[in-house]
């Protein structure tokens, strides 16, 4: 009797021993199954992490850039606007000048025309002279 119990206790232990391996097994399955679902997500994590410090980077260089152009945009303006009034200017002067000549030419034809009939008086009186 003894011996069939101690065989029965060897036998269930045998069994615990076993469903407790099986169990174990299956947990070690299913902590390397996890542990390898966290390595993927770790790594994916660490993908769009380098994506996203690489976009950072390509922001910075675009705002960068940005500010730049702005800078030369704004200092293209400036010079614009100060060639452009200076342009006005030489177009006024110009006006005013080609006014001023307009002027000088009626004066001298002005003077012209009196020179000749100044000539043809002197003439006419010069040779009514001469007759006398």
């Amino acid at each position: 009797v003894w011996l069939e119990e101690e065989q029965k206790l060897q036998q269930n232990t045998a069994t615990e021993l076993n469903t407790s391996t099986e169990s174990n097994l299956d947990l070690t399955e299913k902590y390397e199954s996890e542990r390898n679902s966290l390595q993927l997500q770790i790594e994916e994590l660490e993908r769009v992490q380098s994506t996203l410090g690489e976009e950072r980077q390509l922001r910075e260089r675009t705002e960068s850039k940005l500010g730049q152009v702005s800078k030369e945009r704004n200092e293209m303006e400036r010079k614009y606007l100060l060639e452009s009034h200076q342009l006005q200017l030489k177009i006024d002067e110009l006006k005013r000048t080609r006014v001023w000549l307009e002027e000088e030419q009626q004066l001298r034809q002005e003077t012209e025309t009196k020179w000749d009939e100044t000539k043809s008086k002197l003439k006419a009186t010069t040779e009514s002279n001469l007759d006398l």
